[in-house]
């Protein structure tokens, strides 16, 4: 099959942000994985591992790779989010079967992009690994640091938490950019 990409518009009204246009594809789902693993393995990646659907659908949900980074091996865990996707693309009713294909597709596709995009930036000198892949660093609990750190209301780890909520007056808070 050839690989084919289109526009789709997001139907979300939700989400103004959702309202640009998302890449998508109709290639199939093992050329996407192969590709992704192809760059992953041309960039030193140790390891590459992918996380099921817990439906037994057989359908990956997430992929974890190990890298070196200045002398230390690191895992980063890549989230699919194909339920975000189908919500952008098809909105909160129930979507059919060749909908969810396609939002699975798409998932995978902009993770593909985004990893190749990624490596490109690193590649010429533009970013290095930890700056664009920090976000997805897995930690202790099982969690990625962005994880991690929104579920602290931004609060870096290690920070004090007696409460449990961020308290601006005796916190530092990072917070996203508006």
């Amino acid at each position: 099959m050839t690989q084919r990409q289109t526009t789709v518009k997001a139907v979300n009204k939700a989400a103004p942000a959702a309202q640009k246009s998302l890449r998508n594809t109709y290639s199939a789902s093992p050329k996407v994985f192969a590709t992704i693993q192809s760059c992953l393995v041309a960039h030193r990646v140790r390891e590459i591992q992918y996380s099921f659907a817990d439906d037994g659908s057989g359908r990956y949900v997430a992929l974890n790779f190990v890298l070196d980074v200045v002398g230390a091996r690191l895992t980063f865990r890549m989230p699919a989010r194909v339920a975000a996707v189908e919500r952008v693309l098809f909105g909160e009713k129930a979507p059919t079967p060749a909908q969810r294909d396609r939002a699975y597709q798409t998932a995978w596709a902009n993770i593909r992009d985004w990893i190749i995009n990624q490596f490109a930036l690193i590649d010429t000198g533009m970013a290095e690994v930890e700056e664009v892949f920090l976000p997805y660093l897995l930690i202790e609990d099982g969690h990625t640091l962005y994880e991690n750190v929104k579920g602290r209301h931004f609060l870096l780890p290690g920070a004090p938490d007696t409460d449990g909520v961020a308290d601006a007056r005796s916190r530092t808070i990072i917070r996203p950019s508006e």
